[in-house]
């Protein structure tokens, strides 16, 4: 293993000796990422759910594809990986599953979605699988447009209250498809995850968001594409959208274990009164001669 190393990831100093694709900070560490023999279970139990168990304070998740994970609030992801499993699916497991349970027992609600930096502040696109994120967030790096995440959101409250996005990480998950329309080269570029196609690139440096910003701006991309080269933008009620950001929490079933109902409740309101939100209906790629020139469009039709 490297020596430990300290990063910024969703507003935390996480320490880990697995190196993380994560701005690297010199601050004391809140968290540390550790390798460590982990119970089979845990005592005390409140909620032991499939492949999960909560006894209050941690949770132990158990992983068919990478091993087992114990999250501690406040202070450590421990993992136990299987023997032969490769340094990039370890780190596939410890941004996403360790993380984003990190998150949730740390009181901030993670949404699954793609963040990007704006002239006037962060911009939010929530979308389901197979919407066309990453297709979009292919599109709006050729741009040249610098990103938060395309994976885990991380809303946190500064000292005004106000919701800021901040950075995650520079590993993108992309199809073969999506890095040929880059020209990036794969060679040295590993799979997410065990039997799963897409592949992990850090996205340079200068595309990467390095602070934070207020949420400006959220948008639901609906699955229905219009003709044309206009995406189809209309505003939706708070009611509308506060029933649907529900639909695009990270991992929601940690919300329901965790018992945090309340804490997704005054995040949900404070993001309606904070910004306005939107559906998106995207254009079709085929009425762009290229992926950036459908990056280029939909930059400036986003407000970015």
């Amino acid at each position: 293993m490297s020596k430990p190393n300290v990063y910024k990831l969703h507003g935390l100093n996480i320490q880990s000796e697995i190196p993380l694709p994560a701005s690297p900070t010199n601050e004391h560490p809140d968290i540390i990422v550790s390798a460590q023999k982990l119970p089979k279970s845990l005592p005390g139990l409140i909620d032991n759910r499939k492949n999960l168990q909560f006894d209050g304070k941690k949770i132990l998740i158990n992983q068919p594809l990478f091993g087992s994970l114990l999250i501690e609030k406040n202070t450590a992801i421990k993992h136990e990986f299987y023997p032969n499993l490769s340094q990039a699916h370890c780190i596939t497991a410890i941004l996403g599953s360790g993380i984003g349970t990190l998150l949730h027992l740390n009181g901030h609600t993670p949404l699954h979605g793609l963040a990007v930096s704006g002239q006037q502040g962060a911009v939010i696109l929530l979308a389901d699988s197979g919407t066309g994120k990453s297709t979009l967030a292919t599109a709006l790096l050729l741009a040249g447009q610098t990103v938060f995440t395309d994976d885990i959101i991380a809303l946190r409250y500064d000292a005004k209250g106000q919701l800021n996005v901040q950075p995650a990480h520079k590993r993108f998950k992309l199809e073969l498809a999506q890095l040929s329309n880059m020209h990036v080269n794969i060679d040295n570029l590993c799979t997410t995850a065990p039997g799963v196609n897409k592949l992990g690139w850090d996205i340079p440096t200068q595309l990467f968001a390095q602070q934070a910003q207020p949420l400006k701006k959220c948008l639901f991309i609906s699955t229905t594409r219009v003709a044309g080269q206009q995406a189809s933008i209309a505003s939706i009620s708070q009611f509308e959208s506060f029933t649907r950001l529900r639909q695009h929490i990270y991992r929601p079933r940690l919300m329901n274990v965790l018992k945090q109902q309340e804490t997704f409740f005054q995040l949900n309101t404070t993001l309606q009164n904070q910004c306005c939100s939107y559906t998106i209906n995207l254009p079709k790629l085929t009425s762009f001669e290229s992926i950036k020139e459908y990056g280029v469009a939909l930059s400036e039709q986003l407000g970015l």
